[in-house]
C-alpha cells in the first residue's frame, strides 16, 4: 500500500533593468594573460577532502559544442567493483575547460532522472579558462549502488563564427570506505564524524535515504520541467510507502489519497528549468508512521515598485521580500532558519559625447546567506556575504571598456570544525585571499 505527496514549489525573480537594455554582451575585453586561468568559488572543504578515496572512476567525458536543440548526452553508470557499497562518502568532481568567445550556459547532471548537480559555466577568454566543482553526493547512495541507471548531462551550447567556445567536461566519482580513512589527529572517530558530515541543510540527508524518487520530465530535453511563464504549470503523481517516517521535500503523511507534485513560477522571467528529488526514509519495522508539521509559514511575496520615466529616460526601484519558516518533528525536533537578503542596484547612463551610440551600465550586487541548522544536539552555522561593483561602456552588445571589484566572505562552523575564507578580486585578478584553517572546537 502507498500514499501520495502534495507539494507546490514557487520560484520567482524580479526584473532589475529596463526592457531596452540588452541582457547579453559579446566581444569580451582583451586578455593580457597567455595561459589558461583557473576560476574558483568560495565554499567550505567537503568532509571527504580530509580523507583518502578508496577508488575513483571517470564517469563522463564529453565535449559540448553546437548542442542546442540536441538530446542530452547519456551513458550507462554502474558502481565500482573494487570498492562496492556501502560507502562512508561519495564525492562528485566536475571539471570543465573552454577557450574563445562564449556565453555562460546552464548545465544539469542526472542519475536515473534524479538531479545530482546543476551548475552554470563560466564565460571563457581567448587564452582559455578552467575550473572544477566538488559536491558530496553520499545522499544518493541508493542510486549510486544500482547497475541499471544512466548518467545524463544537458548543456545546450551554440558554436558559430561569433561564439566559438566549446566546453570540455569531465566528471569523476570518488568513493570512500572506513578502512581507508586517514584523518587529522584532531578529528574524532570517523564513524562519529560520519554522522555529521552534512553542511547546513545537508544534514537533512543523514543517513542516506532508502529511496530517491525523481520528480522530473521525460529526459529527451533534460529531466527538468521547462516552465514558460506564470500560466504554465507541470505536475507529477508519485507513490510513497506508508511506512515512510521521513521525506525531503517538506511533506505531511496522512492518508492514501492521490495528490500531485506541482511546479509553477510567479514574478518570473521568460522560462524556468525546474525539477526535484524526493528522498524517502522508511521504517522497516512498521507499516505506518504518523507525523505532522510544527511550524509552516510561507507568506506571499511582497513587491514594491516605483518608477519615473519620460520616454526612455528615468529611474525605477524594485524591492522584494519574503521569509519562509519550516520546522517539523517526529520523535525528535529539528529545524532550520535562513535569511537571504539580496540587493541589486542598476543604473543606465548616457555614454560620452565623443563615443556616439554608447551608454554606461553601472551595477552593484550584494547578497547574504545566513543559515542555522539544528538536528538534535548538532548545530551548524553558515554565513556567506558578497558585494560586487562594476561598470561597463557598451555599444550595441559590445563592451568597449569596464572595471569590476568583488569582495566575498564565507564562514562555516559546526560541532567539529570551523572554516573561514575572505577574498577580494579586481578586474578578474585575485588581490587578496585569507583563509582560516579548520578547527574542531564546539560551537
Amino acid at each position: 500500500m502507498s500514499i501520495f505527496l502534495s507539494l507546490l514549489l514557487l520560484f520567482f525573480t524580479v526584473p532589475v533593468s529596463p526592457s531596452h537594455t540588452p541582457d547579453r554582451y559579446t566581444k569580451s575585453l582583451p586578455s593580457f594573460h597567455h595561459k589558461p586561468r583557473e576560476y574558483f568559488e568560495l565554499a567550505p572543504p567537503l568532509p571527504s577532502d580530509f580523507l583518502v578515496p578508496s577508488c575513483s572512476r571517470q564517469i563522463l567525458r564529453h565535449s559540448f559544442a553546437n548542442t542546442i536543440n540536441s538530446p542530452p548526452f547519456s551513458i550507462r553508470s554502474s558502481p565500482p567493483s573494487d570498492c562496492p557499497s556501502p560507502w562512508s562518502h561519495v564525492a562528485l568532481e566536475f571539471r570543465a575547460e573552454c577557450r574563445g568567445e562564449q556565453y555562460d550556459r546552464i548545465a544539469g547532471l542526472w542519475l536515473g532522472g534524479a538531479e545530482l548537480l546543476r551548475t552554470s559555466t563560466a564565460e571563457p577568454t581567448k587564452c582559455g579558462i578552467f575550473w572544477k566543482v566538488r559536491k558530496d553526493i553520499t545522499r544518493y547512495s541508493s542510486l549510486l549502488s544500482r547497475y541499471d541507471l544512466n548518467l545524463t548531462m544537458m548543456l545546450e551550447n551554440i558554436v558559430n563564427r561569433v561564439s566559438t567556445g566549446v566546453y570540455h567536461v569531465t566528471v569523476n566519482f570518488l568513493y570512500y570506505k572506513y578502512n581507508t580513512v586517514k584523518l587529522p589527529s584532531m578529528i574524532p572517530d570517523p564513524k562519529l564524524y560520519r554522522v555529521n558530515t552534512g553542511q547546513g541543510l545537508e544534514g537533512l540527508y543523514e543517513p542516506p535515504a532508502d529511496f530517491i524518487i525523481p520528480i522530473s520530465d521525460r529526459g529527451d530535453k533534460g529531466f527538468w520541467f521547462r516552465i514558460d511563464g506564470e500560466s504554465d504549470f507541470h505536475s507529477k503523481s508519485i507513490p510513497i510507502p506508508r511506512n515512510t517516517y521521513r521525506a525531503v521535500l517538506e511533506c505531511m503523511l496522512v492518508n492514501k489519497k492521490v495528490h500531485r507534485i506541482g511546479f509553477g513560477v510567479s514574478e518570473g522571467i521568460s522560462y524556468w528549468l525546474v525539477n526535484a528529488n524526493l528522498h524517502v526514509w522508511v521504517d522497516h519495522k512498521s507499516r505506518k508512521v504518523q507525523a505532522k508539521p510544527v511550524v509552516y509559514n510561507t507568506p506571499r511575496l511582497k513587491i514594491k515598485r516605483k518608477e519615473d520615466f519620460k520616454l526612455l529616460d528615468g529611474s525605477f526601484k524594485v524591492e522584494a521580500e519574503r521569509k519562509a519558516v519550516f520546522v517539523g518533528c517526529r520523535d525528535f525536533s529539528s529545524g532550520c532558519s535562513e535569511e537571504i537578503p539580496f540587493v541589486v542596484i542598476t543604473l543606465t547612463l548616457p555614454g560620452q559625447k565623443k563615443k556616439k551610440n554608447t551608454y554606461l551600465l553601472v551595477t552593484n550586487v550584494s547578497h547574504v546567506l545566513n543559515e542555522k541548522y539544528m538536528q538534535g544536539k548538532f548545530l551548524s552555522v553558515v554565513y556567506n556575504v558578497q558585494d560586487s561593483d562594476g561598470w561597463m561602456l557598451v555599444k550595441d552588445h559590445s563592451v568597449l571598456s569596464g572595471a569590476a571589484t568583488t569582495r566575498q566572505s564565507f564562514s562555516y562552523r559546526d560541532d567539529f570544525r570551523c572554516y573561514s575564507r575572505t577574498v577580494k578580486a579586481s578586474d578578474g585578478k585575485l588581490i587578496s585571499d585569507d583563509t582560516t584553517p579548520a578547527c574542531f572546537s564546539s560551537v
